[in-house]
């Protein structure tokens, strides 16, 4: 069965810079007998109309016919010329070919172009190509698919990684099912939708969380002594989480003993405890964290050490001329310290002199004086001083430190993250000025 078919395409609308169009195939091939529409305004330039019947040659210019003459055309494959032209003209051309061309070059004005054409198509009956319904081995040709637009526009189901969300952006949903107890939708290794619960919620899977004897999420604490077995995290408004721990001495620090509970800021005495977590095997599930018990490691306490530390600025020694200390550093979460000077021997002549400073440094580099002890003659007895350093109460006044404090002055608002002690020997003319001393301090 034979079925007629016209086809219609704009080239170029108000064309006004030269260009070349490739015809589609359906007008090139598959209509025997065509039309070309030209339409001038002012337009000056060429046109040629080009056409092959093998990819193996050159594209070149094709007969046409004029047509609305009123008298016979004949038939010409000529360039076509037009100057300063406004009109309408239609060609002809009455043979198929496999490519087509217009190649147009312009000088002046603007042209449009419009090409149709006609033929008859042969289907075969019953094949039901007409409707494109199912017909299998029966090839229906390139179709385009133009309603799905690839990139990642607003308009693209395509998203780029990490792009913002925009209002009426176009994707694809994803479609869950709803169950409300999760359940297998395949076998291992099938693709698989996600499934929600019926609120809507995810199903999801925990893994590697510890759990107690009665299935609900806690943490198990124990104390030495105690039988292994599920006690109840302790804890209330006024401390959060408190720890079980009895007197504060070493002999009672390795494990959660006795049986009140007492808030870490009621302790009394200088030694620090800090929590020691680990999680144990029960013999065949992580599940739960373990008491030391009699031995090994477990949910316990540790002494760390006792409160402060003890610094030393310069370790007794004779000493015969003036220098500095070596820096202690690290003092930086310490912000109060006792520096004691324990002088042992000055039995010189008694125009001999030794001051001693204890010096900071906030960076390392500047060093500002907080004490000078009062000075030492040669012909002093041993004898012990100290100062403190608390800057729990510095004072509304700025306080000069260029120059060292008088002796005997201390400057207690001072502290820093370096501390140094610092000594000036004079001797009185006889070479055996020599002092003996220490510098040592506590820094809490």
């Amino acid at each position: 069965m034979a079925l007629p078919y016209t086809y219609y395409e704009n080239i170029w609308t108000a064309q006004a810079v030269t260009a070349t169009a490739i015809l589609k195939g359906e007008i090139a091939r598959l209509c025997p007998t065509k039309v070309i529409e030209i339409v001038t305004t002012g337009f000056s330039g060429t046109l040629d109309i080009q056409g092959r019947i093998s990819p193996a040659v050159t594209l070149d210019n094709v007969s046409y016919v004029l047509l609305g003459q009123g008298a016979p055309q004949a038939a010409s494959a000529a360039q076509l010329t037009w100057t300063t032209d406004t009109a309408r003209y239609r060609y002809l051309i009455a043979e198929p070919y496999l490519d087509m061309s217009l190649v147009m070059t312009r000088s002046a004005g603007s042209v449009t172009v419009n090409v149709g054409g006609w033929g008859l198509s042969t289907i075969q009956s019953g094949a039901a190509l007409a409707k494109l319904a199912a017909n299998s081995g029966v090839d229906v040709g390139d179709v385009d698919v133009t309603s799905v637009i690839p990139g990642v526009g607003a308009t693209n189901l395509g998203k780029a990684e990490d792009a913002a969300h925009t209002s009426g952006d176009v994707g694809v949903m994803a479609l869950a099912v709803a169950k409300a107890t999760a359940a297998a939708l395949g076998a291992d290794g099938d693709y698989a939708p996600l499934e929600v619960d019926a609120s809507g919620r995810l199903h999801t899977t925990l893994s590697n969380v510890q759990l107690d004897d009665t299935d609900k999420l806690a943490v198990s604490l124990y104390g030495k002594g105690t039988a292994e077995g599920d006690t109840a995290l302790k804890s209330n408004a006024t401390y959060g989480l408190q720890v079980n721990i009895a007197a504060a001495s070493a002999a009672t620090a390795d494990g959660l003993s006795g049986a009140s509970i007492t808030a870490m800021s009621t302790l009394t005495g200088a030694v620090v405890y800090q929590l020691i977590f680990n999680w144990l095997c029960n013999g065949t599930n992580w599940d739960r964290a373990r008491s030391i018990a009699a031995s090994g490691a477990g949910l316990g306490v540790q002494q760390v050490g006792t409160l402060g530390e003890a610094i030393t600025l310069a370790t007794s020694a004779a000493r015969t001329a003036s220098a500095n200390g070596t820096a202690v550093t690290g003092l930086g979460w310490r912000n109060r310290y006792i520096i004691l000077f324990d002088l042992t021997v000055a039995d010189t002549d008694a125009g001999d002199t030794l001051d001693v400073y204890v010096d900071v440094s906030l960076d390392g580099t500047t060093w500002l004086n907080a004490a000078h002890f009062t000075q030492i003659i040669g012909t002093d007895a041993a004898s012990k001083r100290y100062a403190v350093l608390d800057p729990s109460a510095p004072g509304a006044a700025e306080i000069l430190v260029t120059a060292d404090a008088a002796a005997g002055a201390v400057r207690p608002s001072l502290f820093g993250a370096q501390m140094r002690a610092r000594w000036a020997i004079v001797d009185a003319g006889t070479d055996d000025a020599s002092f003996t001393f220490a510098v040592t301090g506590w820094a809490i």
